[in-house]
């Protein structure tokens, strides 16, 4: 009789914390939705009641908040609402049961990129090794927070750096590339002689962020030589990261624009070339199209199909190295923009010659670099004619409507003064006024 009362008296106590668990889960429940719908609504999370209520909660609602952010079957602005909250009121052993998330290539990059957050502003050191893991297990997503993984202190990790250097020799070389393109946020006594054997990769993937990552560790004379060779790589990938570095302040006494010009005057007669080349290979590959379409001949037929299938293969490699070059060229010509205040003379005179190239991205990078430069410094340049008449030409010339909204702007910027896409106007307002103010 008295162990029945007792087993009544212990299911009477389990169902009624059963009810308490769910009436407080409700409770949570309805306080999150609620702050979700505020936070939609631009109230700030801190001035809310329900932010105050969880505050209040302590541990429990930590606790709590961690479960909701770690169910999948969480509606994922829910999750991420919770997951707000967990940031400004966990410590970092509550952030760090969330860690896990990182690895789960189903769950969304949204989420995932907002946990990196999370877990880097809490400076949770558990977040280093789930680092190393991402790096080798998956595809790059393009993580935007790499930049404030030293905020980690990783210096104080050795194991942390032998894990990641040993990814620098990894079978897949999407692994080093990653690796190394991580590390260039970083700084380690070791790395120089790390990063240095991966100079020499065969995939220039790599290669090109060895040279990135490694101009920024040892001294300047012992990197520049590195940086020499990979401006003469054969890869545009490669060397495109170079000419990143060559614009780089820290490399301006050792290589000054003339240096940086002649170099970016090479790549621009090889993208020519090349064009060249193509507009050959596509000539070629139509004459022997029509000359296989009026064969009769069978073995004829056959001999052109060979070598219609190396012609095509020819003309989209072509197409591949021409698309990479061109990028090449475009970042080089934004570098030059770091070169103006010390050269910019020189580094005007070049930008207008290549309002006069073929191409139009071409044209448009070096609008670009030009725009850039604020009002102020238009108004005391003295270049600034010279620069106003070559734009006021190309103006004139180019009839493509986004080409000469472009020069507009520039114009707009150089001069100061507001007046549309219209050759005429301009040339008027030259003649009138600026001609007169521009001695």
């Amino acid at each position: 009789m008295i162990s029945t009362v007792r087993l009544f008296c212990l299911l009477s106590l389990i169902v009624a914390l059963s009810h308490s668990s769910f009436a407080q889960t409700e409770v949570f429940e309805n306080n999150l939705h609620a702050l979700e719908e505020k936070i939609n609504s631009g109230i700030k999370i801190e001035e809310s009641s329900e932010f105050a209520f969880f505050d209040q909660q302590g541990e429990k609602s930590l606790l709590w908040l961690s479960k909701e952010i770690l169910e999948p079957k969480n509606e994922e602005n829910t999750r991420l609402t919770a997951l707000s909250l967990l940031k400004i009121l966990g410590k970092k052993q509550n952030l760090a049961q969330i860690a896990p998330l990182l690895l789960k290539q189903n769950e969304t990059f949204r989420l995932r990129q907002q946990v990196l957050d999370a877990l880097i502003s809490k400076k949770v050191p558990e977040t280093l090794d789930v680092i190393v893991e991402l790096l080798e297990k998956e595809q790059d997503q393009g993580f935007l927070l790499w930049s404030k993984v030293a905020s980690l202190h990783p210096d104080n990790n050795s194991s942390f750096y032998e894990r990641l250097f040993a990814l620098f020799h990894h079978s897949n070389y999407k692994v080093r590339q990653r690796s190394l393109r991580f590390f260039f946020h970083l700084r380690h006594p070791q790395a120089y002689f790390k990063i240095k054997p991966l100079l020499e990769d065969e995939y220039p993937e790599v290669r090109s962020w060895a040279i990135l990552a490694l101009s920024l560790q040892g001294s300047l004379a012992a990197t520049l030589p590195y940086l020499e060779k990979a401006s003469k790589d054969p890869s545009p990938l490669v060397r495109s990261k170079a000419f990143v570095v060559l614009s780089n302040r820290r490399y301006r006494k050792k290589i000054p624009f003339k240096r940086f010009k002649n170099l970016l005057k090479k790549e621009l007669l090889l993208f020519d070339s090349q064009e060249n080349s193509l507009e050959e290979a596509r000539k070629r590959f139509d004459r022997l199209k029509n000359e296989y379409n009026q064969s009769t001949d069978m073995p004829e037929r056959f001999r052109l199909e060979r070598v219609l299938e190396r012609e095509h293969n020819e003309t989209k490699y072509l197409e591949k190295m021409i698309a990479e070059e061109k990028n090449l060229i475009v970042s080089a010509l934004l570098g030059t923009l770091s070169f103006m205040e010390e050269e910019e003379k020189d580094v005007l005179i070049f930008l207008l010659q290549q309002l006069r190239h073929p191409d139009a991205q071409i044209k448009r990078s070096t609008l670009l670099v030009l725009r850039a430069r604020t009002l102020e410094k238009w108004q005391f340049s003295p270049y600034r004619r010279e620069v106003f008449l070559a734009l006021l030409q190309a103006l004139q010339k180019n009839s493509s409507q986004i080409m000469q909204k472009q020069i507009t702007e520039v114009l707009q910027k150089v001069s100061a003064v507001n007046i549309s896409a219209d050759y005429s106007q301009w040339k008027e307002w030259w003649q009138t006024q600026g001609a007169r103010t521009w001695k």
